[in-house]
Formats: C-alpha cells, sequence, structure tokens
C-alpha cells in the first residue's frame, strides 16, 4: 500500500485478527514486531511460563522495515477492537507507534525497547521448526469441535485436558477422575505427517486454557491442523504454508496402550 502523509492505511480487521492470534487472551502480553520493507509481519513470542510459543505473520502493508517493542498487548488489543472503520492510519513518530483513526481522534503507543521484552523468543525459526519437526500424527479441526469443548470446558474446573490418540482417533478429555468428565472426539481426517509412520496410542496432557485461546482465534476455512507425537508439545498450525503456529508444552505424557 502507498504511504501516505499520516503514515500506512491497514486494514482495520487484518491488524485485529493478528493482534488477537498474539495475544490469545492474554497469554501474550508483550512482544517483538517486526516488519520487512514488503508490509509482511511476524511476531516470534513465548509466554512467561515458557508454556506456550507462538509464531504468528500477517501481510499488514506497513512497507517500512522495523523492529518494535509492544510491552502492553492488552492495551493496543483493546485500543483496536474499538475501531469500526474499514481502515486506519499507522506510523512510528520517534518511541511511539501512532494509530490515527478518521474524526475519533488517535493512539499514540509508547513502544518498548524490543531488548527488553521478556516474551521475545531467541531462536525464533529454529524453535517453530522443532516443534513441527516432532509431530507424527496431525488431524483436521472443524469449528463444531471447538464450539463443543469450549462449552464442556466452562462445565468443569479442571484447567488441564488430555489429548488421545486411540486406535486411529483423536480425543479431548476433560474434567478429573474423581469428578465430573467429558470426552469429545475430534472427528477430522488424521493422517500420519509427512515421512512418518502411524504411531501407537499415546496422550498428551496440556493446559486447557491455552489451548482453548487458540480455537478461538483459528480461521476455520483454512483448515487448521493439530499435530501430535508422544513426548511433545501440542502443535497448531493455520495457514497453507505455515503462517500461524502454536506450541503448547505437555503437562503430563502417556502412551504405549489404552488409557482407563
Amino acid at each position: 500500500m502507498a504511504k501516505k502523509e499520516k503514515g500506512f492505511s491497514v486494514e482495520t480487521e487484518s491488524l485485529k485478527d493478528f493482534l488477537r492470534r498474539v495475544f490469545l487472551n492474554g497469554a501474550v502480553d508483550s512482544c517483538v514486531l517486526e516488519i520487512d520493507d514488503e508490509g509482511f509481519a511476524e511476531v516470534y513470542a513465548v509466554d512467561v511460563s515458557n508454556v506456550l510459543f507462538l509464531y504468528v505473520s500477517e501481510d499488514l502493508g506497513i512497507e517500512d522495515e522495523m523492529e518494535i517493542g509492544l510491552g502492553n498487548l492488552d492495551l493496543l488489543n483493546k485500543f483496536v477492537s474499538t475501531i469500526k472503520e474499514d481502515k486506519v492510519s499507522v506510523s512510528i513518530d520517534k518511541n511511539r507507534l501512532v494509530i490515527a483513526r478518521d474524526k475519533f481522534g488517535r493512539l499514540d503507543y509508547l513502544l518498548t525497547s524490543a531488548e527488553l521484552v521478556p516474551t521475545a523468543l531467541e531462536e525464533k525459526e529454529d524453535t517453530i521448526e522443532k516443534l513441527m519437526d516432532a509431530c507424527t500424527i496431525e488431524v483436521i479441526l472443524n469449528a463444531d469441535f471447538a464450539a463443543t469443548l469450549a462449552s464442556y470446558y466452562s462445565m468443569v474446573k479442571a484447567k488441564e485436558i488430555t489429548l488421545k490418540y486411540i486406535d486411529g482417533n483423536f480425543y479431548v478429555v476433560g474434567g478429573t477422575d474423581t469428578g465430573h468428565k467429558y470426552e469429545i472426539p475430534i472427528d477430522g481426517e488424521v493422517n500420519a505427517v509427512e515421512g512418518e509412520n502411524e504411531e501407537d496410542d499415546f496422550t498428551v496432557s496440556v493446559y486447557g486454557d491455552f489451548f482453548l485461546s487458540i480455537l478461538g482465534v483459528l480461521d476455520f476455512d483454512e483448515e487448521p491442523k493439530l499435530m501430535l507425537a508422544p513426548n511433545s508439545p501440542a502443535v497448531i498450525v493455520q495457514g497453507e504454508d505455515n503462517e500461524n503456529v502454536w506450541g503448547i508444552a505437555p503437562i503430563s505424557i502417556e502412551g504405549g496402550g489404552d488409557e482407563d
């Protein structure tokens, strides 16, 4: 897009979706944003507990190469979510990110030094590639599954969910052995990752809030997929060229047989 006197014209929905995929309802509260001279924006980040890893990208049309620290994603996400215009003007003025709206003023967002952002992922490409390379089995996710899991998850107190690969099928189990429990099949297409063999049965347990936050920002028209392997993080990928990747480190892992 052409650079205007006030800055670059950015589509509001693209900016909103990009921030939501990074922020994940507060799981990641800061990040380093990298933009190349063609307007392609990327974020590599890890949450403060080193459990959630992500790579999120979007063509925002800000054709100015930069690396900036966003130290308060909550504030930025809240502001952008209120914008109803189709486009906004985005520019950098010294140490501020300026987002200007027609007739509704602007936000002068104070930037943070990229070196001081605690969520920045240091071994960026290598970390994401290792997450994906470890996976052996994948299943396509869909909106009906996401909605059902969100409903069931809200009914129990347990924050851990278990992803089960049993007899060639995927299931999600929540709750506790001493309390209420639920089980939901993931009825998408299941495949071995290219170059990998079929796996024996195994389970991986992850923090449910992170898993649900990722499901909440997916575009199911792009057929996002869940990728798993024994002894490995749960990975969710969206985009034909893996433009968005999220990984959640496991809480506990079991393999080699059916679960009681």
